[in-house]
């Protein structure tokens, strides 16, 4: 449940008539009115859409909605006023697909068909104070440009806002109205009063007229003032009030004068509150309730609200008296709780002081929260409690670790995860306990932190084994398996995953069966596809060392002259014997395709700039054969890892030009187009102006972009730049304007942050002008791209294809095709992913995601020299290790192996002592027994 006022329509007791400008607010399409309550009561909205028979969905938002979850719900239950069990398919794709993660525009526009569908024909939807919704959060904008929309063709939408906070770009054809276009005049202020009994003077209407601006609702509140309290005292504050506010003070305190100290007090709470009901004062209150008065407007359900335009100067009016006691909001706020409406509730228990209250309620619809993606309103509950009572509900803990990790703070996350499994242990609840430390396994294992990961899930298990948690049997031993699954150790996560499966069948649960069963037959074909590779590799060893001994055999036999020459020459002669017998036999010339060793220039300048063959793992798109170029930038040639540095530019249109052209046309000829890799062609290849620029875009360490090969120097703005890293790292995918407006300017009001994006976007144009005339920004249906026809490299996703091809080509035992694709990945990585921005929010997951496979590929390229004996080279790769992660005590041992074998013991020692340092130093643990066992040996001078 929501709180169920913000959808109770104001009650028709007796309204003047709308003026003009309303009158096409019955009629379908979007009317949106800009203008404070004073000039637009609500009841004369119910008015004009009652006197064309249509009963509207109302919803009066509160700042709780800008929360783009929130909204939703609050709809939904407007809705089922009129259409009870609507809204059940937007709920349930709430929670399936979280908005915060999956994206709220199209969570929207199912909530706009649903309600298109529900809505009778000629319906309506009322939305007031929109302006509220105008914050960080994108909840107007989705409001505006994804719910609204499917309803505008078939129903009536009134949408309100005040002045001072436009509700910013709206559907087109939407109907605007103002607060000029509301004004009463002297006549209509006649006629309200006759219709009061006010008995007014002409004069004092005048003056109403004039004080409030025209306001309707200002000008009916005076008549009915003057009909209450007497028509001379309404005049004389009429001629002492310098503005409308004052005029209401003064009459609100001749108002309230004649009330009680019960109903005062009544009175203070439903100011502060916003909304009345005699259930609502009889229990914060024990009785009373507000005095009668033009400031209330009945609702359904004996619901009152307070006007916007009486709040102020009624707080004025009662001075200290305005504000209730703090006994009196933690009564009002258990009421509310108890009626579902907690988003109401908490904050005033928060006001009121009672933290332990607030936790708990709290800690009562936080995992609802979770569900349907109120994110944001969660974490601003959770800020507003201390530590030292969130210390006393450690799923509060848990929820702000889950929190922290969907935003891409994981340590943020880890930190809270384990403190959340400290405190549940020392409460002895083990299903909290196996919760938290599974998802500090869960982080530490996506950090590249295995060991942790591992050592988190078997605490884990060992908890749900101790008290027979079969639930969280089941997903201990899931992790584990997934653990041991990552490092290749299938007959142990083939262990784990049946541990899991019994597990699962004690719970019950098919899906989890299902899953599991799933995984398993995976790892079986896994395991099966390795034992075969294994049998076909022995196999092809012996057929290799075979036909070795047969051609020795052959050589042998050729080498010496044939058995029985002497009686061919005595039958035959010498002339008639044919001269093959008769010359000393041919020296054989091993075939070259059976010569790894022995590359042709093409492979050998393939291999150079990393464009080598690939084994056929998977069908790839051939590229575009207009122009093969092997001219890529520096950086795919300058590797960290060699000794000496290899520059090599080579462009097949030159070469043919020159002695060795028809070598490398007949090499080019002899390789399939789908086993080469191609880089963007030169611009001076082929025609340029029928072939689109290229662009290369340098994210991993220092920003670059190269258009054509030519650095963009002048960047008009810090804004532009980051604009254009966000399209390019996220291209091909259109970023919706938005979206950018509230990435880059978040606080900005949305006319204010539109002008800002299209001055940067100017500004980005205009950089990328002086180099080409292709435009490299498009703007398309409301939404920006990177231009599809530019052949676009990007640094970060060469990276990643290199490192997963490397990964493929490895699993399949080829290591030296591996280890050339594993070489330009390192030298790609000339730093952490946008590292002149460590201060930017988006990009934190992308950087510790390439970070942890950066660390992961040197660490595979480390593996693969240390077997064939390279340890210099391995060296070199552990101390890049140990830069970014100096407590890799893995990395650590690698090393001390390196320089034990290339006769360096002092330095291993040495190393064995920065091991011990940096492990505590930082966490505080001493070394594994291994590696202690590793620097004894060290010491001793054993082989290691």
């Amino acid at each position: 449940m929501t709180f169920a006022p913000k959808s109770a329509a104001p009650k028709v007791v007796r309204a003047p008539s709308p003026p003009v400008a309303l009158e096409r607010i019955a009629d379908n399409g979007l009317t949106l009115i800009s203008s404070s309550g004073a000039h637009l009561p609500a009841e004369m909205i119910a008015t004009t859409l009652l006197a064309r028979h249509q009963t509207p969905v109302w919803l009066r938002v509160g700042v709780e909605d800008s929360d783009p979850a929130m909204l939703l719900i609050s709809l939904v239950h407007a809705a089922r006023r009129l259409a009870p069990g609507f809204g059940g398919a937007t709920l349930e794709a709430m929670r399936r697909s979280p908005g915060p993660i999956c994206g709220w525009p199209q969570l929207f526009v199912q909530l706009g068909h649903e309600l298109a569908g529900a809505l009778p024909p000629g319906g309506a939807l009322v939305i007031e104070h929109v302006h509220l919704l105008a914050g960080q959060q994108p909840t107007l904008g989705l409001l505006l440009g994804h719910l609204l929309p499917p309803l505008l063709q078939h129903t009536a939408c009134v949408v309100t806002s005040t002045p001072r906070t436009p509700p910013g770009a709206a559907p087109s054809g939407a109907r605007a109205v103002d607060a000029a276009q509301l004004r009463v005049d002297l006549a209509t202020a006649l006629r309200m009063a006759d219709a009061a009994d006010a008995g007014l003077s002409r004069r004092a209407l005048e003056r109403a007229t004039a004080v409030s601006g025209g306001a309707v609702g200002i000008v009916g509140d005076i008549c009915a003032a003057a009909a209450t309290l007497g028509a001379p005292l309404v005049e004389q504050s009429l001629v002492q009030a310098g503005s409308a506010d004052d005029l209401l003070a003064r009459l609100a305190r001749a108002w309230i004068s004649t009330a009680t100290a019960e109903t005062q007090q009544a009175l203070a709470l439903a100011l502060h509150l916003e909304y009345s009901h005699p259930q609502l004062m009889a229990a914060a209150l024990d009785a009373g309730r507000p005095p009668v008065g033009p400031w209330m407007v009945p609702l359904a359900e004996g619901w009152q609200w307070v006007r916007r335009h009486w709040r102020e100067p009624m707080r004025r009016a009662m001075r200290a008296g305005a504000r209730p006691a703090g006994t009196q909001l933690h009564r009002a706020a258990c009421w509310l709780g108890e009626q579902g409406a907690t988003e109401r509730a908490i904050p005033l228990l928060l006001e009121a002081g009672d933290l332990n209250t607030a936790a708990q309620m709290i800690a009562a619809a936080a995992d609802g929260c979770m569900s349907h993606g109120q994110w944001q309103t969660l974490a601003g509950w959770l800020d507003a409690l201390p530590s030292a009572t969130l210390r006393a509900w450690p799923w509060l803990i848990y929820a702000g670790g889950d929190l922290a990790s969907a935003r891409g703070q994981p340590g943020v996350a880890r930190k809270a995860f384990d403190m959340a499994a400290s405190l549940f242990t020392a409460r002895h609840d083990p299903e909290g306990a196996c919760q938290s430390m599974l998802a500090e396994s869960a982080l530490a294992a996506w950090q590249g932190d295995r060991a942790h990961a591992q050592a988190r899930a078997l605490a884990a298990s060992t908890i749900a084994d101790a008290v027979n948690l079969s639930w969280y049997q089941a997903w201990a031993a899931w992790q584990l398996g997934c653990l041991a699954a990552s490092t290749g150790e299938l007959d142990d996560a083939l262990a784990y995953f049946e541990r899991a499966a019994a597990a699962a069948a004690v719970v019950g649960d098919p899906m989890v069966l299902d899953l599991l069963r799933q995984v398993d037959a995976l790892v079986l074909r896994q395991r099966d596809i390795r034992r075969q590779r294994d049998f076909h590799q022995q196999a092809f060893v012996a057929a290799e060392r075979a036909e070795l001994e047969a051609a020795e055999h052959l050589r042998r036999a050729l080498s010496a002259p044939p058995e029985g020459l002497d009686l061919l020459l005595d039958v035959h002669g010498w002339s008639r014997m044919p001269l093959m017998l008769k010359l000393p036999a041919p020296v054989l010339v091993a075939n070259e395709d059976a010569e790894p060793e022995r590359k042709s220039l093409w492979q050998s300048l393939l291999g150079v700039v990393g464009l080598r063959r690939r084994p056929r793992l998977e069908p790839e798109l051939a590229p575009p054969p207009a122009v093969l170029s092997l001219r890529p930038s520096l950086s795919l040639v300058r590797s960290q890892l060699e000794l000496e540095a290899v520059t090599v530019a080579v462009d097949v249109a030159d070469a043919r030009s020159g002695a060795g052209s028809g070598l490398l046309e007949r090499e080019v000829n002899a390789l399939p187009p789908t086993e080469l890799v191609l880089l963007p062609a030169s611009p001076e290849s082929g025609d340029p102006a029928l072939t689109p620029p290229a662009l290369a875009v340098h994210m991993l360490g220092p920003f670059r972009v190269l258009v054509n090969e030519r650095a963009v120097e002048s960047w008009p703005s810090g804004r532009g730049r980051a604009l254009f890293k966000y399209l390019a790292a996220h291209h091909p995918q259109p970023i919706a304007r938005d979206t950018l407006m509230d990435m880059f300017w978040p606080e900005a009001a949305p006319e204010a942050a539109r002008n800002s994006l299209n001055v940067a976007l100017h500004g980005l144009r205009q950089a990328f002008r002086a180099l080409t005339d292709v435009p490299v920004v498009l703007f398309h249906e409301g939404a920006y791209r990177i231009n599809p026809e530019l052949r676009l490299w990007v640094d970060a996703e060469e990276f990643e294809r290199r490192v997963d091809a490397g990964r493929r080509i490895q699993g399949v035992g080829e290591l030296g095709g591996a280890t050339a694709e594993y070489e330009v990945a390192t030298g790609l990585y000339q730093g952490d992913f946008m590292a002149d921005d460590p201060y930017d929010d988006w990009p934190v997951l992308a950087r510790e995601r390439l970070r942890v496979s950066y660390l992961d590929t040197l660490d595979r390229l480390g593996q693969i020299y240390f077997g064939q004996g390279k340890y210099a080279a391995c060296a070199n790769l552990c101390q890049l290790i140990l830069v970014r992660d100096s407590c890799r005590e893995d990395a650590h041992c690698r090393l001390m192996r390196c320089y034990a074998r290339q006769g360096q013991h002092p330095l291993a020692l040495r190393q064995y002592q920065a091991c011990v340092e940096a492990l505590r130093k930082e966490l505080d643990v001493e070394p594994a027994p291994a590696t202690t066992q590793l620097g004894e040996r060290i010491r001793r001078r054993e082989q290691v």
